[in-house]
């Protein structure tokens, strides 16, 4: 089983490229003196994409996952878990004034940052709770994975050729909102009044992101 390296999920596709692969060679095959080198195009290595945070990576660059280091992993998680259950279901703020939810989902530990017109799921590395303040370490996750809105369950092309969805909410969405706040986005509400605490975000990017991802790395304190 492969892993990704940057949020250690085993939701790893391979890119599909043997079409392009097949039309290289063919034009290869009938131009002057190339023809010996048509079998080039398929010596360049498949690109794997994680349908969780959306990184793309070679084959020999994904982690290898043995029955020990999944279990490290799930005691990780569970440990994780257990230091987060006072959290869920709780708004948050940082000092830039991003307003989150914290949630559990899927069986995934998420901090949503609600944003205008989309939200930016993170996958909540680590909570830090020392020295009086409290502490999270995120990873930036893919849009398309966990979609609040309709609108971000589509390609950006092919929603501007469509029309206005007329359900505003996903299925994911209204699992980790209750109606009281998928009422206050519908009406613009400021979010920052609920927020119930401000706390420290540090964002880690990954190595390799798709570019559409736009992830940066941020230091947020009290």
């Amino acid at each position: 089983m492969h892993l990704c390296p940057y949020c250690k999920t085993d939701n790893v596709e391979q890119l599909s490229s043997m079409g392009l692969r097949a039309a290289g060679c063919i034009v290869l095959l009938f131009l002057p003196y190339l023809f010996l080198l048509a079998w080039v195009p398929f010596v360049f290595p498949f690109l794997f994409r994680c349908r969780v945070c959306g990184t793309e990576w070679k084959r020999d660059e994904l982690e290898e996952a043995n029955w020990r280091k999944k279990e490290d992993l799930s005691e990780k998680q569970n440990q994780l878990e257990e230091e987060l259950k006072q959290w869920f279901d709780t708004w948050v703020a940082d000092k830039q004034h991003h307003v989150y939810k914290i949630v559990k989902n899927r069986g995934f530990l998420l901090m949503l940052r609600f944003e205008k017109s989309h939200v930016l799921p993170f996958m909540i590395e680590t909570i830090d709770d020392s020295d009086g303040q409290t502490s999270f370490k995120l990873l930036q996750l893919w849009e398309k994975a966990f979609p609040v809105y309709r609108h971000q369950e589509k390609d950006l092309l092919t929603y501007e050729r469509e029309e206005e969805p007329k359900e505003v909410f996903s299925d994911f969405g209204k699992e980790i909102l209750n109606e009281e706040e998928r009422q206050r986005l519908v009406t613009n509400d400021s979010l920052l009044q609920y927020a119930e605490r401000t706390v420290s975000i540090e964002v880690f990017p990954a190595a390799k992101k798709e570019s559409s991802a736009g992830i940066q790395k941020e230091e947020d304190e009290i």
